[in-house]
């Protein structure tokens, strides 16, 4: 008996005849008439209404039914898919027209006069898919009150209610913002919960009595600003979950991620420094390339989760996210020390702390009297303070725009100098689930979306990225990484030493880290106190999430390679863990172990480590001890050997830089039969060398320079460009005053006007990720515009070669050679990222 079918009858033999030779559309009208009605009921009512919810279950019951081979499912698949349509490249204005709705983060804030925030937009179409590459715009409801950029970054001007308000397309969405009087003291997470919650999603403040009011202050309210102007210090508390103090920087033990200039040993699956113990593990998670500036993320580890102070010991004193020792994301600035000042720590990607230096606390949290630089030598710059946020400028023309979010000073928009950025939204502090630094999603340069997900208890469980090949009406999304989560018993104990902050008998560690589209992860275990004590890497490996929206599992897979380290498997100990011992393995190859020692010279003031390693080498860095020298706990040799035999040496010393901040002065290398080889340098008040000198083998066993090189800075820009680099024969001596000149090349920056001007594309192109304002008229960005060869010094002949730059920071059109030209064609088609059409030859010929 011929079965019944809830959409229509079984087809024909004709009708598969009619639609395998194409005839679709024909077939589609003699065979689907009684579909007609059932698919009008679906769309008749508006897709805010009854179509969003059916075609979201029908689209769920496809993933489902197909397996089966229902034939529904194949005529649905069919009918929805853009699969039979030659693909075709969307125009921004299209993408637009498919977003149905925007979820501005954060929902809605509330501020103090003269701060300001970030907000974010991520636009999805009638099924809560996301849409890519779509620009927004941003208004404020009351310009009085709140101004707002084409970036989201807002800044509060007076005490009120207001409105921000993004669009696309036809959509739109807003968010409150409660603007409160004075400025926020400090606050613990319960009193910046407690704080966030006098708004509603709706608009309404919220009183201390607890009455909702549209728009007016209620007397609780009224009595806590008074008590906030008159009692400033009422909050003062710090944040529950950090414990920051100098010896996380200052003391080389507690040092972690990859800090400056340290004794370091580069292994086959990290980076180890011996003098704490801490072993950094990496896993890439994207690289996605975008339009002047990327999307990075990379999951790290540092295996020193204790840290020392006086006779104190710590836990996971920077709490790690996604679980403690973990760095995810794009670093954070921790303030501290709040009394007669305030002190800025900057945490790296990869867990690095660097001293951004300290401000006077004036009890709201502002670092007064400019500026505030590191002096470890890497020369990044703060403009800000500890309410809310601020600018850190690097020294590559990269700025990282640091808002209060969360009761943190986090990373929400970075951008580079030609005004392409990247944004970042974080989860709500106020749902009490997440971490405060949890992040929501990151938009890159282009408009696309890297999304963190997470389970129904805010543990973080998979990251996606938009798919290849899909489109606004057909999104494809790919599963980046997956992780799952294990219960770790921590039953360490000390003797003699305060725990500050413990680990409460466990803690919640990552299990595995998955990447589905090679089968092969990560499998890290754990010592008694809470660090990694091995690493496995796996393949074969597999995920399931069932049901869906569960947490993924994760099965081990087959290892391919491993490294363990030899932690104290019980206690008491009398200092933070350490070990004294790595064993690395691999399939079919033998185990390596490397075994690590401390000796100490008071003498020389040096300290050094000495790792024996598997083929009967050594390696021995040293580090210097002497608090006076700018070597101070920075590497002076490293050296290798056999036995009493030395293969290899380099010897280095240090001076400060016109800046302050130590710098390498000389790096002198030995081989195998102790010849020396030396270079030296010297460094201006940013850390930029000025001069380089190579020196050869000694002659006549004195050092003599052979080359010199100088490099030029121009003073517009901070930091300086080289604008010069010449080059000298150093005659063999050690004066510069008679180097004689042998090459010289110039550089010129910012110069449009040689190539015609700033390639502005009619003043038509505005994408996502850029500035409105970095337009034609914004000029001072360091780009090259201009490259000068001397050919022949005596007679001062020069080669030139110019580029056209466009408001992006694209080079549009060079001079390669002699009559020859390249011209690169940017378009919307990619938002003016890559080049579509490159054209190469004589500008003026054929």
């Amino acid at each position: 008996m011929r079965p019944s079918h809830a959409f229509f009858p079984l087809p024909s033999v004709g009708f598969i005849k009619a639609l395998s030779a194409g005839l679709f559309r024909r077939a589609l009208q003699r065979r689907v008439v009684c579909c007609a009605v059932a698919f009008n009921l679906l769309l008749w009512p508006g897709p805010g209404l009854v179509s969003r919810h059916v075609l979201s279950l029908a689209s769920q019951a496809l993933s489902v039914r197909w397996g089966v081979h229902s034939y529904e499912a194949f005529f649905l698949k069919g009918l929805f898919s853009q699969s039979r349509i030659k693909p075709r490249r969307e125009t921004m204005a299209e993408r637009a027209s498919a977003v149905a709705r925007i979820r501005i983060s954060p929902v809605k804030f509330v501020g103090y006069d003269n701060e300001g925030v970030t907000f974010t937009a991520c636009p999805t179409d009638f099924l809560e898919r996301s849409v890519e590459g779509v620009k927004f715009t941003w208004e404020s409801s009351n310009p009085d009150k709140l101004q707002i950029d084409d970036a989201g970054r807002a800044k509060f001007l007076q005490p009120g209610l207001a409105r921000v308000i993004c669009r696309t397309g036809s959509a739109s969405a807003t968010a409150a913002v409660l603007i409160r009087p004075s400025h926020r003291p400090v606050q613990s997470d319960d009193d910046w919960r407690n704080d966030q919650k006098r708004l509603d999603a709706n608009g309404n403040t919220v009183g201390e009595l607890g009455s909702p009011e549209r728009g007016v202050a209620s007397a609780g309210s009224l009595l806590s600003s008074l008590l906030d102007k008159l009692m400033p210090t009422a909050y003062a508390q710090s944040s529950s979950t950090d414990l920051a103090y100098s010896e996380l920087w200052s003391e080389p033990r507690n040092l972690v991620g990859s800090p400056r200039d340290r004794a370091m040993e580069a292994t086959a699956m990290g980076t180890v420094l011996p003098e704490g113990s801490n072993f950094k593990w990496a896993a890439p998670i994207i690289e996605l390339g975008g339009r002047g500036i990327g999307a990075s993320l990379v999951l790290s580890h540092n295996n020193r989760v204790w840290s020392r102070r006086d006779s104190r010991v710590a836990f996971d004193a920077i709490t790690g996210w996604p679980a403690p020792g973990y760095s995810l994301g794009f670093g954070r600035i921790v303030v501290y020390d709040m009394g007669v000042t305030c002190k800025f720590l900057l945490v790296d990607p990869d867990g690095t702390r660097h001293y951004l230096g300290a401000g006077t606390y004036d009890g709201i949290g502002y670092a007064l009297g400019g500026p505030i630089e590191t002096s470890d030598g890497t020369h990044i710059v703060y403009w800000g303070n500890g309410r809310d946020g601020g600018l850190l400028h690097y020294p590559d023309g990269t700025t990282v725009n640091f808002t209060a979010i969360n009761n943190r000073l986090l990373p929400t928009t970075i951008y580079d100098s030609n005004g392409n950025y990247v944004q970042v939204a974080y989860k709500d502090l106020e749902s009490e689930i997440y971490s405060p630094v949890a992040i929501d999603y990151v938009i890159d340069t282009l408009g696309r979306k890297i999304q963190f997900v997470y389970d129904s208890t805010g543990k973080l469980v998979s990251i996606t990225a938009p798919g290849f090949g899909g489109s606004s009406q057909n999104p494809v999304t790919r599963t980046l990484v997956e992780f799952d989560y294990q219960t770790v018993t921590t039953n360490g104990t000390f003797s003699g030493l305060t725990v500050e902050r413990a680990t409460g008998g466990s803690i919640v560690a990552l299990k595995h880290v998955y990447f589905p589209a090679t089968n092969t992860g990560y499998k890290p275990a754990y010592s008694v106190y809470g660090m990694i004590s091995s690493v496995s890497a796996r393949r074969q490996m597999s995920s399931s999430t069932w049901p869906p929206g569960s947490p993924p599992s994760i099965t081990d897979g087959v290892e391919s390679a491993a490294v363990s380290f030899n932690y104290p498997a019980s206690g008491p100990l009398s200092d933070a863990p350490a070990f004294t011992q790595r064993t690395e393995t691999a399939v079919n190859g033998p185990s390596a172990v490397y075994s690590y020692s401390t000796s100490t010279d008071t003498t020389a003031q040096t300290m050094t480590f000495t790792i024996a390693r598997p083929d009967s080498t050594t390696l021995a860095l040293t580090r210097s001890t002497n608090a006076s020298s700018p070597a101070n706990g920075r590497v002076v040799q490293s050296e290798i050997k056999l036995g009493s035999s030395s293969l290899g040496k380099s010897v280095l010393a240090y001076v400060n830089d016109g800046g302050g901040s130590p710098q390498v002065q000389s790096a002198t290398s030995y081989d195998d039969t102790g010849a020396p080889v030396k270079i030296d340098f010297d460094y201006d008040q940013y850390g930029n060398v000025t001069n380089k000198r190579e020196y050869g083998n000694q002659i006549s066993g004195a050092w003599q320079v052979r080359r010199r090189t100088h490099l030029t800075y121009g003073i517009a820009y901070k930091p300086r460009l080289v604008t010069l680099v010449e080059a000298f024969d150093g005659l063999q001596n050690s004066s510069d005053a008679d180097d004689v000149l042998i090459a010289k090349t110039s550089y010129a920056y910012d110069n449009y006007a040689a190539m015609g001007g700033m390639e502005d594309y009619g003043g038509g192109a505005d994408p996502p990720g850029h500035f409105i304002g970095w337009n034609t008229s914004y000029t001072t960005r360091g780009n090259v515009t201009g490259v000068t060869e001397w050919t022949d010094l005596q007679a001062g002949t020069t080669v030139q070669h110019l580029a056209k730059i466009d408001i992006f920071g694209n080079v549009v059109k060079a001079q390669v050679s002699c009559c020859q030209e390249k011209d690169l064609t940017n378009t919307e088609a990619t938002l003016w990222s890559q080049a579509e059409i490159e054209t190469s030859g004589d500008p003026n010929g054929a």
